[in-house]
Order: C-alpha cells, then sequence, then structure tokens
C-alpha cells in the first residue's frame, strides 16, 4: 500500500463518523460552485446591456432627424401623386376621355408636358414616386426607389432610418437589474463559503483532537521493541510536527482542494455551454500546464518526504544532547555536539529549501499559464465571436468578458490546488508515519501471567542473549547477579542494551 492510500485509511477512520455533517457541507459548496461559475454570465450580461444602452442612447439622439428625413420621402409620394393626377386632368380636358393617372407613362404623355417637368423627372419616376406608401412608418427598402438611396448619406439606408426613427430611449434598467442579481450572487457565496468552512473546522478540530488521544493511547501500548528501534525525538516529531501538519492542511489546504475542485468542474460545465469554440480556446493550454504540474509535484513530494525524515532525525538528536547536556559538560564534549548538530541541522536546511522550492514554484508557473489563456480569449475568441453574423456586437463583447472572467476562473483552481500541494503532501506524509505507528504490534499482556511484587535475595541473570530484531541482538551472553539492597550502574552508549537489561 503506497503512501496515499495509506494517508487515506487513515482519515477515512476518523472521518467517517462525521457522515451527515460532510453532505451538508457538500451542498453548501456545489452551491457556493453555482453562484461563482454563473456569476460571469451576468458580468456578461451587464456588459451586453451596458453596451446596448450606450449604443440606443446615441441612436436615439438622431431620432428626430431620421422621423424628418422619412417624413419628407413620404411627401415625395404625395407631391409625385399630385403632379401625376394634375396632368391626367389636363390630358383628360385636351383629350376628351377620362385618364388615370396610374395610366400615365413616358410614351403616352406628350413631349411638351414632360418638357415642362422638373429636370432629370420623368413620368416613371413620378410613378414609383407615386408608388411608395404615404405613411412614413411603412416605407423600407423595398417599397422605396434606388433613385431616392442616391440622395442619402453614404452605408444610410430606408431600413437604417427606419430603425433609428422608432428607437426607444435609452434604459439604465436591465444593467442594474444584472448588476443587483450579480452583488446577490457574490453576497450569497461569501454566506456559502463561510457556512462550510465553520462545519469543517469544527470537524477537523475534534478529528486531530481524537488522533492525539488515540496516539497516546497506542504509544502506551506499544512494546519495548518499538522505543529500542525508534528514537525519542522521532516519536516527539510525530506528536508535534506530524499532528500540526495535519491539522493546518485540513483547516487550510484541504477546504482549498475540495472546493476548487468543484469550482474547476463547474467552470468546464458551465464553458462548453456558453460557447463550444471559446471554450476549446480556453482549455487549450492545459495539457502543457498539467505536465509541468506533474513534474514540479513529483519532486516536491520527494523533497518533503526527505524533509520531515530529516526533522525526525535532528529532533532525536536533539531531545538525546538535551537528555545528556550534563554528562556533555563534563567531559568536554561540547564542540562534538555543536558538530553533530551543525551536520543535520545543514541536511534539514537543504531538504527544506528543496521542498520549499518545487512546492513554491507551482503558483508562478501556472499565473503564467493562466496570463497565456487569458490573451488567447482576448486575441482569438474576439476573432471568432465578431466575425459571428449571427452574433450582435454586443452580445459579442458580452460573451468575450464572460470568457475573460473563465479564463481567470479556470486557471485558479489549478493554481490553488497545485499551490496547496506542499501542505497535502506534508499531511500525507504525517498521515503515513503515523498510521506506520499504529500498525505497530502492542505488548502481550499474558491473563494469567505472574504478578512481580519485591526482590527476594537480589537479581541474577545468567547466558542472556536478547534482540528486538532477529538479526540484531543487543544482549549477547549478559551475567548479572545483584543481591538486594545493592547498588550496580549500567554504563554505555545509547543502543547498547542498557534500558533493555
Amino acid at each position: 500500500m503506497n503512501d496515499t492510500a495509506r494517508a487515506i485509511k487513515f482519515f477515512y477512520l476518523y472521518f467517517k463518523k462525521y457522515k451527515l455533517q460532510f453532505l451538508v457541507i457538500a451542498i453548501f459548496v456545489i452551491a457556493a460552485t453555482y453562484l461563482q461559475v454563473k456569476a460571469p454570465v451576468i458580468m456578461g450580461d451587464a456588459i451586453t446591456h451596458l453596451t446596448n444602452y450606450v449604443g440606443n442612447f446615441f441612436t436615439h439622439q438622431h431620432a428626430p432627424e431620421a422621423i424628418k428625413a422619412l417624413k419628407k420621402i413620404a411627401a415625395g409620394a404625395v407631391s409625385s401623386q399630385d403632379a401625376l393626377q394634375h396632368i391626367a386632368t389636363q390630358l383628360s380636358q385636351a383629350t376628351g376621355h377620362t385618364i388615370g393617372w396610374k395610366s400615365l407613362t413616358d410614351s403616352n404623355v406628350p413631349a411638351q408636358v414632360l418638357s415642362s417637368l422638373p429636370k432629370g423627372t420623368t413620368i416613371h419616376s413620378l410613378q414609383q414616386m407615386a408608388a411608395m406608401p404615404h405613411d412614413w412608418h411603412q416605407l423600407t427598402n423595398s417599397n422605396v426607389p434606388a433613385s431616392i438611396w442616391s440622395s442619402l448619406p453614404h452605408g444610410t439606408t430606408i431600413n437604417t432610418l427606419h430603425s433609428v426613427a422608432v428607437s426607444n430611449p435609452a434604459s439604465k434598467l436591465t444593467f442594474f437589474k444584472s448588476m443587483w442579481l450579480l452583488l446577490a450572487f457574490y453576497v450569497m457565496t461569501g454566506v456559502a463559503q463561510l457556512l462550510y468552512t465553520i462545519l469543517f473546522t469544527r470537524i477537523v478540530g475534534h478529528s486531530t483532537n481524537r488522533m492525539r488521544k488515540g496516539l497516546f493511547g497506542k504509544l502506551e501500548r506499544l512494546t519495548i521493541a518499538y522505543f529500542d528501534r525508534h528514537e525519542d525525538g522521532d516519536i516527539l516529531a510525530r506528536f508535534t510536527s506530524d499532528l500540526d501538519n495535519i491539522q493546518n492542511t485540513l483547516n487550510q489546504a484541504a477546504v482549498n482542494v475540495t472546493t476548487n475542485f468543484a469550482l474547476f468542474v463547474g467552470v468546464l460545465i458551465m464553458i462548453f455551454r456558453q460557447n463550444v469554440s471559446l471554450a476549446w480556446v480556453t482549455v487549450s493550454t492545459t495539457p502543457v500546464a498539467v505536465l509541468c504540474a506533474v513534474i514540479i509535484i513529483t519532486q516536491a513530494k520527494k523533497y518533503t518526504d526527505r524533509q520531515q525524515a530529516e526533522v525526525g532525525t535532528l529532533n532525536a538528536y536533539m531531545d538525546e544532547k538535551i537528555s545528556g547536556q550534563k554528562a556533555i559538560i563534563v567531559e568536554g564534549q561540547q564542540q562534538d555536539a555543536i558538530d553533530g548538530f551543525t551536520v543535520r541541522n545543514d541536511k534539514v536546511q537543504k531538504s527544506t529549501f528543496a521542498a520549499q522550492a518545487w512546492s513554491g514554484m507551482i503558483m508562478p508557473v501556472m499565473n503564467g499559464f493562466q496570463l497565456l489563456t487569458t490573451a488567447l480569449v482576448i486575441f482569438v475568441g474576439t476573432k471568432l465571436v465578431l466575425n459571428d453574423s449571427t452574433m450582435s456586437t454586443a452580445t459579442a463583447l458580452g460573451l468575450i468578458v464572460t470568457f475573460i472572467q473563465y479564463a481567470q476562473q479556470y486557471y485558479n483552481p489549478i493554481m490553488q490546488i497545485s499551490s496547496s500541494f506542499g501542505q497535502l503532501q506534508l499531511a500525507i506524509t504525517g498521515a503515513t508515519r503515523l498510521n506506520v505507528m499504529f500498525d505497530e504490534p502492542e505488548e502481550v499482556r499474558p491473563e494469567n501471567g505472574e504478578t512481580f511484587k519485591e526482590v527476594g535475595d537480589g537479581i541474577q541473570i545468567e547466558h542472556v542473549d536478547f534482540g528486538y530484531l532477529p538479526d540484531q541482538h543487543i544482549l549477547k551472553d549478559v551475567n548479572i547477579d545483584v543481591k538486594k539492597g545493592q547498588m550496580v550502574a549500567l554504563v554505555g552508549p545509547t543502543g547498547s542494551g542498557k534500558t533493555t537489561v
């Protein structure tokens, strides 16, 4: 079983009783995630409404001029019909036959009548003008002669004049509605995050308290062999450094990783629902980013494990030297103790530097990928949406703003999870070290064993060979004969078997 699996097993044993609390936490996490991933959409809508407001504001400023121009064109239709009616009346009087104005053409009207028309005006052009609607509201590109368009400013059509003329006054209501909704989303997100943080912190406090009690209880049941194989400082480090790392990680990194993973999944779903093309642009840099993260995390794990091992060794050395400080002073071994400390402390310093350097590298690397992704969304995304004829400019601008927000949200979870890996690795290492201790065999207490009450004539040991491990004997052919009341001192270096005797 690898370290991660052992750590998961360890945490499950302490967290399984809080299933209901974790369900409530999950509900709040999902709610907060939804609010966070929906907020950029509302922001994009707000930008769209603001763009429409600005456009409508300036468009409506020209509505009177557009109405005046359309009324002039419609009035031209009326005047053209009147002119044709006048010509038809004259011809009817001259010929004695009733002639309708609609039947007039350039070919059946006398030349002297045509010459009396304004320069450039023909019966055909008058008929075209007279056929136009007399109500300016009904004028369109299709029922207005092309000759009329030529008199309009470049790029202006009857339809554009009509849209300006009937444009509504600009309203900021929809924009403010979106902004108030966005504010409500942010407030609700903060409330949800506060609630699940409080719940998780409470669970962590109770769980680590049980870990500490369980660890101390296990310590009291361990065999002497365990204490012989492990130095006191290393055992103490499990109560201090390892447990502190677990508690800090659970309070900080665990919540951070959980919520950011949920946010990452939510962002992926939302971006592909909004626009598939821009979604692929957003995730295009992910493979390279993941590869870099794997390399950095692998190195960080290696040096974090080494760091914890070196810290345990240093703590054991310090405990031994502090306990025997009087003897060190008497024997004049201060410099040797300092030299030994320096060597071990240098190893801690080097492993700590390497672990922190690799762990700290992940944040700037991921930040660089985030900036690259944002740039891609701006440049490539702008080209894609602005060339989409089915999308208005205001909608396209809102979509770009939405995906700029998503580009930041997309990499932010990766950055947060990656930056928390150092803490997670410390917790995994600590949980593994504690789990190893919990897996150690306990001292056997025979139910029918004889209880040692007092010393008789003395204590005698003859030809004793003993070792905690089969291939490592601590005592070899030891003979001791101590009479009752006699005091005997056992002197020797650490590991020579004094405690065992």
